[in-house]
């Protein structure tokens, strides 16, 4: 048998113990998340305004009268950087001048039992025009 000498050196209970250690790191990695879900508002408060310039109206949309929202979706690493962000739905000019300007801010890191972990959510531009 070919596991005989195998087991001659390794003891089947160090096996199971070795075994029962990877299992429970792996449950464990599985029990802490490192990426969650949180709702606008949420978001919205961890905004650091320090580090978070408002958007600029583009002229040529302010040319043609273009007015709207702008729905992003961010993914914001660890360290409260954005690390990814796509357009959802709005006018291509205000996304633009949106995805420029949200790629730039900074959010308070959020913790998860303590460990920082990802988060993703919705943001939402609104471009208005006044008289």
């Amino acid at each position: 048998m070919p596991f005989a000498s195998f087991f001659r050196f390794i003891r089947p209970r160090y096996l199971f113990a070795a075994c029962a250690l990877i299992l429970a790191f792996g449950l464990w990695a599985e029990l802490s998340p490192s990426r969650i879900t949180l709702a606008q508002e949420e978001m919205q408060a961890k905004l650091i305004k320090e580090f978070s310039p408002d958007p600029r109206y583009p002229q040529e949309a302010r040319d043609k009268n273009i007015q709207g929202i702008v729905k992003l979706s961010v993914l914001v690493a660890k360290d409260g950087s954005v690390k990814k962000l796509s357009v959802i739905s709005g006018d291509p000019l205000l996304a633009k001048s949106s995805e420029d300007t949200v790629r730039h801010w900074k959010y308070a890191p959020t913790l998860s039992k303590g460990k920082p972990v990802e988060v993703e959510s919705i943001v939402e531009i609104s471009f208005k025009l006044y008289p």
